[in-house]
């Protein structure tokens, strides 16, 4: 059984010459659809994993193996543009200058030998008149064939691309698969097309298959049809693409919307957004709202301001507030004061405090408890663990203010587990033995290297420290819920391959235009070189025909930028000046951001180990959390310093 698929390709000889016939490190151009990248890639051997070489078998028809190129630039050149109408029949107005077609098998079930085999006769009689290479692939669970063929046949006639010579392509391919007894797909053997109207007016076909009636059935219904798990839509690639065409605003939404449902106000979804490293804009010197609060993604320039963030209603200011205040969870109520008369003075109670809208209704009462401590940081061995409250918590915002917030359950748990590792540990450790040790830990971290328990209770002690320093990591972040860390998370690593991304595109954009600053020398060296050559060197005709397409090269970028010119390289050292200004700016935020990941990580760690504990291990929530690591892991090798030129 084998599937057929031809797509045209677009060119310009000079970048195909280039890359076919030059010796370089194996790197794409960017122009796509090159006729020299299309040979090259089929030809070229399939290269997996760290050292697994995948060979390619390539066979000819109408050309010859060191001839390829010369053969369909030599037929482009003399046929091109001759039957050249004014309105292109090509939706993109280009030329057609070859064709790519696909012939993947089911599995293995032909060898790459057979494969190319009955590639090579496919060529022969579909192609008879066309120069082809025909390249066999088993780099993948599918042995396929890639055909390129090009455009124009030796009588100057092209290849027309239309419904007959599709079925012809798929006739032949099907008879040739009988021959050598494999499968044949009985239900589309006859490419049976309905014909149908898009919104534009223009007549469309399409051929109808089972999947697609199943995906049509339950787009009828509403539903949204699952990929295949082969689906482009799936790849990596495809999802980087769409993370590229994001807009400004698109960006500012999206972490909007993931934060919304775990804050308890507008100043806390302000405070998330800084903590992804966004800079927001929203208040006066003086305290007062600005008309218009302005978000600037990490890694972007230009803040978006909110009115511009959909339809100007729902993300204001005044509209998030409603929402929030609305929707907010329950657990969190906001009596508001001045924390700075507390904080060295007697633990405040809910009960003698303000209260503001928020989300507990005038009807509710809070209840009243023995006292709310205010902790900047939870030194274990320096505070006293029963002053901790178990249930509440007293905060501090961004303005100063103070305010009271239930603790979820994930503190609770914490809290508790601090509490009766403590007790254990009292038992065997006076508290100066627990601060030595604790020292001893410190002494450690600050030299980087790991700290050894001599025993249990030493493991202990490692153990509450820890969770004394993720409690106030949790405090710090406002996190309230398991589901609230995992949508931080998410986040947070979304932010982080989106910068990550961006680096990786200075860096190569770096390259390039350093790369485009040595083509004059280059220009002389290999004028020099040719100039020198002897007139019939024995096996160097190609080398000669690559020299003079490289050097054509060259003298097109150097006169596109200029180059030849003082204020052309000028202004080339500009751009270079200023995409290495763009990574200075980037190396800080993803710094920051690794550093928040390895937070969330580490705290998603702790309280797993503090809730399998107690038995009570929140499995929904923890394998939420692996799933969203397995698909956007952070590799923290993936960041390095960059060398700034």
């Amino acid at each position: 059984m084998a599937t057929t698929e031809i797509h045209a390709v677009y060119s310009t000889p000079v970048f195909c010459l280039d890359y076919v016939l030059s010796d370089k490190p194996n790197r794409r151009i960017e122009v796509k659809d090159d006729i020299g990248d299309t040979i090259a890639y089929v030809q070229r051997d399939k290269v997996t994993g760290k050292c697994a070489v995948y060979k390619t078998l390539s066979t000819y028809h109408n050309c010859t193996k060191t001839g390829i190129s010369d053969t369909f630039h030599r037929i482009s050149d003399k046929f091109r543009g001759n039957i050249r109408r004014e309105n292109s029949r090509t939706k993109n107005k280009k030329e057609v200058v070859c064709w790519h077609m696909h012939q993947s098998f089911k599995g293995h079930e032909a060898s790459p030998e057979i494969a190319n085999e009955i590639g090579l006769k496919l060529a022969k009689e579909v192609f008879s008149k066309f120069s082809c290479v025909v390249s066999t692939h088993s780099n993948t669970d599918n042995i396929h064939n890639h055909f390129v063929i090009c455009a124009w046949g030796e009588d100057g006639k092209k290849w027309h691309d239309c419904r007959r010579t599709k079925r012809l392509i798929r006739k032949v391919s099907d008879r040739l698969c009988e021959e050598y007894g494999l499968d044949v797909l009985e239900k589309t053997k006859n490419m049976n097309l309905t014909e149908w109207t898009d919104r534009d007016g223009n007549k469309r076909a399409t051929e109808v298959t089972d999947r697609k009636i199943e995906q049509w059935k339950m787009h009828d219904k509403g539903v949204e049809p699952i990929a295949d798990s082969n689906d482009y839509r799936l790849s990596e690639s495809y999802k980087e693409q769409l993370a590229d065409k994001l807009t400004n605003a698109d960006l500012v939404k999206n972490d909007i919307d993931s934060l919304l449902p775990y804050v308890y106000s507008y100043d806390e979804l302000l405070e998330h957004l800084r903590l992804l490293g966004y800079k927001v804009n929203a208040k006066k010197k003086n305290g007062d709202w600005l008309k218009h609060v302005s978000f600037t993604p990490p890694g972007i320039a230009k803040p978006t301001r909110d009115y511009q963030l959909g339809d100007n209603v729902f993300y204001a200011r005044q509209a998030l507030t409603k929402h929030i205040n609305e929707n907010s969870p329950a657990n969190i109520i906001k009596p508001i004061f001045n924390i700075d008369d507390f904080i060295n003075d007697s633990p405040v109670s809910p009960e003698k405090t303000k209260t503001v809208s928020s989300p507990v209704t005038s009807s509710e009462v809070i209840p009243a408890v023995d006292g709310v401590k205010y902790f900047d940081n939870y030194d274990y061995g320096e505070i006293d663990l029963n002053e901790v409250n178990l249930d509440y918590r007293l905060c501090k915002d961004s303005r100063g203010n103070g305010y009271i917030s239930k603790r979820g359950v994930p503190e609770q748990n914490t809290i508790r587990a601090i509490r009766r590792d403590d007790a254990i540990v009292r038992k065997t450790y006076t508290s100066v033995r627990i601060k030595q040790v604790i020292l001893s830990i410190n002494s450690a971290n600050n030299n980087k290297r790991p700290y050894f328990p001599k025993n249990n209770t030493e493991r202990l002690i490692t153990q509450i420290k820890e969770s004394c320093e993720n409690l106030l990591f949790i405090e710090n972040h406002n996190i309230s819920s398991y589901d609230q860390v995992n949508a931080l998370y998410k986040a947070s690593y979304t932010t982080y391959n989106r910068l990550l991304r961006e680096q990786n595109k200075l860096n190569s954009t770096i390259s390039d235009l350093k790369n485009l600053t040595t083509f004059p020398g280059k220009i002389k060296e290999l004028e020099l070189t040719l100039s020198t050559e002897p007139d019939n060197p024995e096996n160097a005709f190609e080398s000669h025909d690559s020299n003079i397409a490289i050097l054509s090269r060259y003298k097109s970028d150097v006169a596109k930028y200029s180059l030849d010119t003082d204020e052309g390289i000028a202004a080339l050292l500009r751009k270079i000046n200023d995409s290495n200004s763009k990574l200075r700016t980037l190396e800080p935020q993803l710094a920051y951001n690794l550093s928040e990941l390895s937070g969330y990580e580490l705290c998603m760690k702790i309280l797993d180990r503090i809730d399998s504990a107690n038995n009570d291990r929140n499995d929904f929530a923890f394998s939420q959390f692996n799933e969203i690591r397995k698909h956007g892991r952070i590799d923290s090798k993936k960041y390095t310093k960059t060398d700034i030129a």
